[in-house]
């Protein structure tokens, strides 16, 4: 890993070191790749431009997922023409990594941070719609001390997008908003950045999806960032990645990074979320039982009674499972079903007296609600009562989690 002022072997097309050749490369260009062939040429010659007004020597590196349709062997290709035809005091590269057996922007990306040859990296898209023309404003932003991490952005002053429809404009607005809390810029779903290669050094990154630009800003080392502004085009050839497996992975990705921020409050939120999951649950279970397996001809009381000391049991179960493996994944060696199942029977009972003292009612208040509406009424109340004690008990006996 090399550091500005240190010299590193010259590495061919293929990323092989030739150790005839020294250089000092100090500004790498990270690009992931995945059938961008037709992109690949105008997107060298831009870059290769760029780096004409960047007072010292650079590198484009390629990180390629195997692409089926020849973009490895197209940059091979071009990167010999242009090291042909390239003369200048400073040393202009280009090569490419292809990764087999792997995929995803995020992991080439990192893969490229490993590979990089410069003290200051930048990463960018194959597909142009990120201009390379920016590249030696970002560099500079960086370099000269302005910031540790220069964020090239859609969303400030002189900054735009073109030709997106509204509703893919309103999909990136939206989730930009979602990710505002976690970092301090204003495009925080940029994937066009620089930054000093110190910023990522002993910095494990979880790379999942796109949003590897997210994820450096959240877990990075560093104190000053930048927003440099540029337009967003649309890419011309080939086609996008974005779909409904990406959006998914832009929001587990979004849970890892609040859950690590404020793992806490993240808790309580997943274990009503699997609360209200196993409310639904239990309220199938005991209608289903109530009114389908006719114990309510046992009676209002007894048949409610039956029916949902059945409901607590499969919604405990349920519940009991599902915090195990989200709300307390990191605890769930030391998860107890025993001790949840304790937790859970004292908040049955809890629930059971609220229970049968709004079912008893039925004198006046079922008069209003009607027998359905009342026994669902009562099966509310009781679980209000009873998810209470069992968020705070169950916390900290069944899962070991003495601080809240």
């Amino acid at each position: 890993m090399g550091i500005c002022g240190e010299r590193h072997g010259y590495r061919t097309a293929e990323g092989e070191k030739d150790p005839e050749r020294l250089i000092n490369i100090m500004f790498t260009v990270v690009v992931p790749t995945y059938n961008e062939k037709k992109n690949i040429r105008p997107l060298v010659e831009r870059v290769m431009k760029a780096f004409r007004a960047i007072p010292e020597s650079a590198e484009l590196l390629f990180v390629d997922d195997d692409s089926p349709d020849g973009t490895a062997e197209e940059i091979r290709t071009v990167s010999r023409e242009v090291s042909e035809g390239e003369k200048s005091e400073f040393e202009r590269t280009v090569r490419v990594i292809v990764r087999e057996g792997e995929r995803g922007l995020s992991g080439a990306v990192q893969r490229g941070f490993e590979e990089a040859s410069g003290d200051i990296i930048a990463v960018m898209d194959a597909d142009l719609s990120h201009p390379p023309e920016v590249l030696p404003e970002l560099l500079e932003t960086v370099r000269s001390g302005a910031a540790d991490v220069a964020v090239g952005s859609r969303r400030v002053k002189g900054g735009g997008i073109e030709n997106w429809p509204l509703s893919r404009r309103v999909i990136s607005w939206g989730s930009g908003l979602l990710a505002r809390p976690l970092v301090p810029v204003k495009d925080t779903t940029s994937g066009f950045f620089a930054l000093k290669k110190s910023c990522i050094e002993a910095v494990e990154l979880r790379p999942i999806g796109y949003k590897i630009g997210l994820e450096v800003l959240a877990r990075g080392r560093y104190e000053t960032v930048k927003e440099v502004p540029y337009v967003f085009t649309d890419r011309q050839f080939g086609e996008s990645k974005l779909g409904g497996k990406v959006m998914l992975a832009y929001l587990v990705q979004l849970g890892s990074l609040y859950r690590e921020r404020w793992p806490n409050v993240v808790r309580f939120i997943q274990f009503g979320l699997v609360g209200l999951l196993g409310a639904f649950v239990d309220a199938a279970v005991f209608n289903v039982a109530m009114w389908y397996v006719s114990l309510a001809t046992l009676g209002h009381a007894l048949g409610g009674f039956l029916s949902q000391s059945l409901s607590f049991l499969v919604a405990v179960f349920f519940n009991f499972a599902l915090n195990k493996r989200w709300t307390f994944h990191e605890q769930k060696k030391q998860a107890r079903l025993s001790v949840f199942l304790g937790v859970c029977t004292l908040g049955y009972l809890l629930r059971s007296v609220v229970f049968v003292v709004i079912i008893n009612s039925e004198a006046w208040l079922g008069k209003i609600l009607g027998p359905v509406a009342l026994a669902n009424a009562a099966l509310a109340a009781g679980i209000v009562v009873a998810s209470l004690w069992n968020y705070f008990s169950s916390k900290r006996w069944a899962f070991g989690i003495k601080n809240f």
